[in-house]
């Protein structure tokens, strides 16, 4: 058994941190045979041991966790409320019969959860809204501005905002932004928000 506190990677719930073969109690659900049927793994069985009742599979980095779920598997698992979670724990040891590690449930504790972004969808990314630089004319349009965006995440809450900030405090760029969302989903509704925001806003600056 290794005491050394380290973080390790594991899927489940948002909410209740279930895994997807078994409870948080320990009881069996098979949920990865069934209704997540679509993950790459779906046909493994994991058959009750007592053993490991009160701990918790995971793994110690991202690389290994992708040999259990594909990235595909992590975007449509998101979108049902399952995510990648970063757990601390000293209580580890491995599991010859699945051959993978285990965390000791009760002295574990979950850091926050990872969300995997789909590029594919056309939907700015956090790191994208990051990277934007719209650029304005002040004034009388003899000088150029350009604004841009921070985006503050922590675990349960998002802020996206805009850079710029005028002495008076009542003139705005026509991209001030501002927004703060609360909550186990706070960066989807966040992200979502802002995307609607921008797409509107680029069209009316463009006009």
């Amino acid at each position: 058994m290794n005491n050394m506190e380290n973080t390790f990677y594991r899927v489940c719930h948002k909410k209740t941190l279930q895994g997807l073969w078994y409870d948080y109690k320990g009881d069996f659900t098979g949920l990865i045979h069934d209704r997540f049927d679509f993950c790459t793994n779906s046909k493994l069985e994991m058959e009750f041991d007592p053993e490991i009742v009160g701990w918790l599979s995971a793994t110690d980095s991202l690389e290994k966790l992708w040999q259990w779920f594909s990235k595909e598997d992590i975007l449509k698992l998101q979108r049902r409320g399952w995510y990648i979670h970063r757990f601390e724990a000293k209580d580890v040891k491995f599991y010859e019969r699945f051959q993978h590690l285990i965390i000791n449930q009760e002295t574990s504790r979950p850091i926050d959860r990872l969300i995997i972004e789909d590029r594919s969808s056309g939907l700015l990314t956090i790191e994208d809204i990051k990277e934007l630089r719209p650029e304005f004319k002040l004034g009388d349009g003899v000088m150029s501005m350009i604004e841009w965006f921070e985006v503050t995440t922590g675990h349960g809450f998002c802020s996206i905002r805009s850079g710029l900030r005028h002495a008076d405090g009542e003139t705005r760029s026509p991209f001030h932004y501002e927004d703060y969302h609360g909550g186990d989903d706070a960066e989807e509704v966040a992200l979502s928000k802002f995307n609607k925001w921008w797409e509107e806003k680029s069209k009316e600056y463009e006009q």
